[in-house]
């Protein structure tokens, strides 16, 4: 289980996502590929912050949600990489798989299939809205950590 400092980060991520898809209204989209696209501009610099020394202090202060991203990465896309070395690209690629896997729990939680084609309007983000209390990634992240053991 995390500890309350993590688990305020992934629920400002749960916060962010929905803030993000209002610059998205009226506007339609298959619904499983939106986590990506509230993300889409973050990954043109290779930095989600544009700051190294903040993107190190997330990955040192959030390792456990980290590294179940990590996890993840290594066990569903086949991509390892050293977070240690350059964590500031590991960060951002980090923060976009996030999102998605948020996202996608948020949708699964209001029962949305994923392969429908989605209007982006206030109906759909009060659907995730009303659901995002049950979405908790955290157990998907652990599952993935076990895996990588595996």
């Amino acid at each position: 289980m995390y500890e309350l400092e993590d688990r305020k980060f992934l629920e400002d991520i749960k916060t962010d996502i929905l803030s993000r898809l209002e610059d998205y209204s009226e506007t339609r989209h298959s619904a499983g590929d939106i986590g990506y696209l509230v993300t889409e501009s973050e990954n043109a610099n290779g930095s989600w912050y544009c700051n190294a020394y903040k993107a190190e202090q997330d990955v040192k202060n959030h390792w456990d949600v980290f590294g179940g991203v990590y996890a993840y990465m290594k066990v569903e896309l086949g991509y390892e990489m050293n977070p240690f070395t350059d964590t500031e690209k590991f960060h951002d690629v980090a923060m976009i798989n996030l999102y998605d896997l948020t996202y996608q729990k948020m949708l699964s939680e209001a029962g949305i299939d994923s392969n429908k084609m989605i209007e982006i309007n206030d109906d759909f983000i009060d659907a995730l809205k009303k659901n995002m209390d049950k979405v908790d990634i955290g157990d998907t992240l652990e599952w993935y950590e076990d895996r990588s053991r595996e």
